[in-house]
C-alpha cells in the first residue's frame, strides 16, 4: 500500500512541476496587435478648461488608429521583455475647442521601435487555488485562463507631421513659436496596464491601454512658449499572442510538429 502511495505522489509531484515549469517550454511570443490612438497637446482638446484628466479631449472623429509587432521573451515566470515596432497615427483640430480662432489642425505618421519590461502580477502559468487537479478528461486543468500585467519602457521613434492653418502661424522660427526646423526624431516613454486571456495551449488574446510621453514637443508640428508640457499619446490594442516552444538553450522551435506540451 505505501508503494503505490509513494509512486502516486511522484506522480502528482511530477505533474504539478511540469505546470509549474510550462512557461520554460514557451519563452518565446509573437504578437500582432491592432487598436485605437488619442493625442493630447496643444491643439485641439475640449472647449472647457476642465477636462476631466484629458478624457473630455477625446474625439470620436479625431480618433485615429496603430498597428503593432511584438517579440516578447519570458525571463522567468512572472518577467519578460517585449520589442516592439508600432505604426501610430494621429490627428486633431482646434474646431470647437479653447483656441478655436487659432485655426489649426495637423496629422501625422509616426513609427516607434524599442522594448518594455513587464511584470505579470497574474500570470497564466500560476496554478489555481482550491481546484481539482484534473478535469473531466483525466488532463491538467490548475493554471490560470488569464494573465493581468504592468509594463514600461522605452522606445525611439520617427514622425512626419502635417501643420494646417493660417499662413502667419505656418513656417514660423521665432522665440516664442516654432514650427520648422526641428528633428523629427523623438524618444517616448511607455507603460500602462495589459490583461490577456489563454484561448489554446499556443494562442493568447490581449487587452493593453498605453500613454506614451514623447520628449519631443513637436509631435503635432509646432512648438510655442504656451507649451508647458511635452504631447502625450495614448493607444489602446487588441493582440493576438502566439507563443512558440524553446529547445533546451532558449531558441525557438520551428518546423517540430507534434510535440506539444
Amino acid at each position: 500500500m505505501n508503494k503505490y502511495l509513494f509512486i502516486l505522489f511522484l506522480l502528482i509531484t511530477g505533474t504539478f512541476n511540469l505546470v509549474a515549469q510550462r512557461w520554460k517550454v514557451y519563452r518565446h511570443e509573437y504578437s500582432l496587435g491592432i487598436g485605437s490612438a488619442h493625442y493630447f497637446g496643444d491643439i485641439g482638446g475640449t472647449a472647457s478648461a476642465d477636462n476631466l484628466m484629458g478624457l473630455r479631449d477625446i474625439r470620436l472623429n479625431e480618433t485615429k488608429y496603430t498597428v503593432q509587432l511584438g517579440w516578447n521573451y519570458r525571463y522567468t515566470r512572472d518577467i519578460s521583455v517585449r520589442y516592439n515596432v508600432n505604426y501610430i497615427a494621429l490627428s486633431a483640430s482646434d474646431e470647437g475647442s479653447r483656441n478655436a480662432s487659432r485655426g489649426l489642425s495637423f496629422y501625422t505618421h509616426l513609427v516607434e521601435f524599442g522594448a518594455q519590461a513587464q511584470y505579470y502580477l497574474k500570470s497564466e502559468y500560476r496554478r489555481k487555488r482550491g481546484v481539482s487537479m484534473f478535469n473531466r478528461r483525466g488532463a491538467i486543468a490548475s493554471t490560470l485562463q488569464y494573465g493581468i500585467y504592468v509594463f514600461g519602457g522605452i522606445h525611439g521613434s520617427v514622425f512626419f507631421p502635417h501643420l494646417s492653418g493660417p499662413s502667419e502661424l505656418l513656417n514660423v522660427d521665432n522665440n516664442f513659436r516654432k514650427t520648422t526646423h526641428y528633428s523629427k526624431v523623438n524618444v517616448v516613454i511607455p507603460f500602462g496596464i495589459g490583461g490577456q486571456y489563454v484561448i489554446s495551449k499556443r494562442w493568447l488574446i490581449a487587452l493593453e491601454i498605453t500613454p506614451h510621453i514623447c520628449v519631443s514637443d513637436y509631435i503635432d508640428g509646432m512648438w510655442t512658449t504656451w507649451s508647458r508640457y511635452p504631447d502625450i499619446y495614448w493607444t489602446t490594442s487588441l493582440r493576438g499572442v502566439y507563443k512558440i516552444r524553446t529547445d533546451r538553450y532558449g531558441y525557438p522551435v520551428f518546423l517540430k510538429k507534434g510535440r506539444g506540451i
